[in-house]
Parts: C-alpha cells; structure tokens; sequence
C-alpha cells in the first residue's frame, strides 16, 4: 500500500471512496483530477501498465450508467474484461476521479484479497478516435463463466434454489465487507 513516506508527493494521505470504502487521502483538491494524477496514482499502487493493444470490436460483456465492459481472449487460458468509461455525458475531471477512486480502491489489501471482488490485473489504453487522446482502461481477468446476466440466462438457470441463495450471499458478502471498511 502507497503511503505519504513512500509516495511523498501531494497526492497520498486520505480518499474517501464511490463504493465508501475508506482509503488513503492523496491530497487532491477537486480541480486535480486529471491524467497526470491518475498515473501518479496507478505508480504509487505499482498497478501494471499491460502491453495489450486495444481494440473496440472486441464483444460488450455489460454496460452501465459509467461504463461498458468489454472481452477479448489474449491466450487460450487466458482472457480479459475490458472497463472503459463513458466520455461523452461526463467531464473530463469526473472521469479521472472516479477512475483513481476505482484503482485505490481495488488496491487495497482487503479487496486483493476478497474471493467476490474482481481483481484489477493492470491498465491498458484507449486512443480517443476524435483527438487521437489516451485514456485509461481497466483490466480484469474475465470469469470463466461469464457476466452474471449472462451465467443467470445460461448455467444459472439449472441451478438449486440453495445454490442461487448462496450466490446471493457471496454478492452480499463482497458489498457488505466494502461498506465494513468505510470510517
């Protein structure tokens, strides 16, 4: 975990995060947020800068009010889910927020370790077609199993009531144990 003595910039001593989980604040006043920030933050969490060439006709995997999810299979054993957020609805500066809030939070020790939180494995880049402008992607090893809409369509559906309930629960696990770590 980056703390002030090791990162002795202004950007690490208290966050406060989407998800409410209490973190380190960096420092950074509102107007801060921005792609030099957001590379101070991915250096100081050492998240790996992944040499993976991105392209926008891989599958959406889901979308939400913020961001899509996007697939592609890179080995036979290996593939990944792609996080891009919406850029045309938002500012620049929210969009760097909630993309260092994401990171900080997914480094965190409790989250690394949590079997029902998805793991960031690094970032890759998104080469804005209009100004030729880099943006962050998330990226995530994919779940041999798919999205949940997609696994409760398919496999799901030949699941016990008892094994739907305990899906439930390890949902409910991985939200309350995020909700746990605010202060």
């Amino acid at each position: 975990m980056a703390t002030s003595e090791w990162y002795p910039s202004s950007y690490w001593d208290h966050w406060q995060s989407a998800s409410g989980a209490q973190v380190q604040d960096t420092g950074t006043k509102a107007d801060e947020y921005h792609f030099l920030s957001f590379l101070a933050t991915v250096q100081a969490y050492q998240i790996e800068i992944l040499p993976i060439v991105w392209d926008t006709g891989r599958g959406i995997v889901g979308t939400g009010g913020t961001s899509r999810i996007e697939q592609a299979v890179l080995t036979l054993d290996t593939s990944f889910a792609f996080k891009t957020y919406h850029r045309r609805n938002q500012c620049e500066r929210q969009i760097f927020r909630t993309l260092i809030n994401e990171v900080i939070v997914l480094s965190q020790e409790f989250t690394r370790q949590h079997d029902n939180i998805a793991q960031l494995q690094g970032i890759c880049w998104d080469i804005s077609p209009g100004d030729d402008r880099p943006w962050p992607v998330l990226v995530f090893e994919k779940s041999a199993l798919g999205d949940l809409r997609r696994f409760a369509r398919e496999e799901g559906r030949h699941l016990t009531i008892d094994e739907r309930l305990w899906l439930c629960v390890d949902i409910a696990i991985a939200i309350m144990d995020m909700h746990s770590k605010r202060e």
